[in-house]
């Protein structure tokens, strides 16, 4: 059986994204939505957009304006950098970190309603995986 491995979700932006840019010209953003659970309770799911998507984030992507995404779950493993150094044969500790990857995103202005920009990621986008080995350039 195939797995479906799509997300659908919207909210609004809490802070600006912290944006990347690396050697290579790719560009990443991260950064988060408030999203209401309930009339009392938010969640505060993690995103990551890759170089068109992570420019529109960038620079339409304020906070209090709404946005719709679509995009998929990623999950990545990483040394837990705060874990004792493995003896004995032992094995580094991991940690994961589970997150949207954005594929298409609508910025919406949050007092008129209107669409400030709505951007989709090219194939190229959409099948990058976790961040590049290189460090990214300082701008």
């Amino acid at each position: 059986m195939r797995s479906l491995n799509e997300v659908r979700i919207s909210g609004t932006i809490p802070r600006d994204a912290d944006v990347k840019h690396f050697d290579s010209g790719a560009r990443v953003a991260n950064f988060s939505l408030t999203v209401d659970r309930t009339q009392r309770a938010n969640d505060f799911p993690e995103f990551k957009a890759w170089d068109e998507v992570a420019d529109a984030i960038k620079e339409h992507g304020k906070p209090g304006r709404i946005i719709f995404v679509d995009g998929r779950l990623q999950t990545d493993l990483f040394p837990d950098k705060n874990a004792p150094a493995p003896t004995n044969g032992d094995k580094q500790k991991m940690r994961k970190a589970t997150y949207v990857v954005a594929k298409h995103v609508r910025i919406v202005d949050e007092k008129s309603g209107q669409t400030i920009i709505e951007v989709e990621a090219t194939k190229r986008d959409e099948n990058q995986q976790a961040e590049p080995d290189a460090e990214p350039a300082v701008v």
